[in-house]
């Protein structure tokens, strides 16, 4: 039993990859019984997945820089470019696309999941470092080496995204200093079994004092065993007193937390025009680098964007995706300190 567990990479379930003039070809296994090949075109990027008579297209490339995406299709990198996992547990294998890695062990990808019922591909808008699968919990696990280190949990929800539903921040206020201070925060966590004892500490020091299902609590540290977070150290406000310690992971549900994405105009993108619907008529509105949107839909071609200018006027409609940066907040989660 330790604190804050180390990073495991996700499994690379890449069977072969071939270059044919200019091509590179993965095969993979979609799912039980059913092979797959993505095919990369190394001149222009473009990216489909075949499997057997049928061609999904999908960027894969977008979110990657090219001058380091050159140097791993030259081979300078020892992390592959791809790799094929099912993230979601839903028995069908998503891509991740590598976005960087670096000399501290950091790996980050971009994860397109598999959609079974319209047979295509969806892209998780945001990098994810280090992703760790935990099939026996169905949560997954990022862990960002370093000082101060950082570690994250997501939820899968119910239409197969990731949400992210804890984060915890290692920081040392002197270097010197054993001592660390821990930063977490979890989103609207209740209790997820009739009966929720307190252990003393993870996983020994069972306590009488129980708490019942729909009771909510208050994260405030967690504990890894296996190398996998499986305990919790939660907050409780009675009526006239507060309950501190460990329970089992499995034993609290967590509120996948709502994110409110905006979005901002690209760097070099001088205009960027509203359109009346996805590959409609093109409208004479159109906003500037740098300018901000609400986004209402999104996907990985088109986003409906709110906007509002300097004089309070609002301008809805479609706009590409391709010409923006996504950004995110998350909101209504608590937040605690712990020593």
């Amino acid at each position: 039993m330790r604190m804050f567990g180390r990073f495991l990479m996700a499994g690379v379930f890449c069977v072969s990859s071939a270059v044919y003039a200019g091509t590179l070809d993965f095969a993979f296994t979609l799912t039980r019984g059913q092979k797959a090949t993505l095919h990369l075109d190394t001149a222009t990027y473009k990216s489909t997945v075949e499997v057997g008579k049928r061609t999904i297209s999908v960027n894969l490339l977008q979110s990657v820089d090219k001058e380091y995406l050159s140097t791993v299709l030259a081979g300078d990198h020892e992390v592959p470019l791809f790799t094929f996992d099912d993230v979601n547990f839903d028995g069908y294998a998503d891509i991740g696309v590598l976005l960087g890695d670096g000399m501290t062990g950091n790996t980050e990808r971009r994860y397109y999941l598999y959609r079974p019922s319209t047979m295509d591909y969806k892209a998780y808008p945001y990098g994810i470092i280090n992703l760790e699968r935990m099939p026996k919990d169905k949560l997954l696990y990022s862990q960002i080496i370093g000082r101060p280190g950082m570690s994250k949990l997501y939820e899968i929800g119910r239409d197969g995204m990731p949400y992210e539903m804890m984060e915890i921040v290692l920081a040392y206020p002197k270097e010197e200093d054993a001592d660390f201070l821990v930063d977490v925060w979890a989103c609207n966590t209740q209790i997820n079994v009739p009966k929720a004892h307190f252990y003393k500490h993870p996983a020994t020091g069972k306590q009488k004092t129980y708490l019942i299902k729909g009771n909510r609590v208050a994260v405030i540290n967690f504990a890894a065993e296996d190398d996998e977070p499986s305990w919790v150290e939660v907050r409780y406000q009675g009526k006239h007193k507060v309950f501190t310690g460990w329970m089992h992971l499995t034993d609290i549900h967590f509120q996948p937390c709502p994110v409110v994405i905006s979005a901002m105009v690209k760097d070099g993108v001088e205009k960027s025009y509203f359109y009346d619907k996805k590959n409609g008529k093109k409208r004479r509105a159109f906003i500037v680098m740098y300018d901000r949107v609400d986004v209402l839909q999104h996907d990985a071609t088109w986003l409906k964007g709110h906007y509002v200018n300097a004089k309070g006027k609002a301008t809805v409609g479609w706009l590409k995706t391709s010409d923006f940066e996504l950004e995110s907040s998350i909101q209504c989660c608590r937040r605690e300190m712990a020593q």
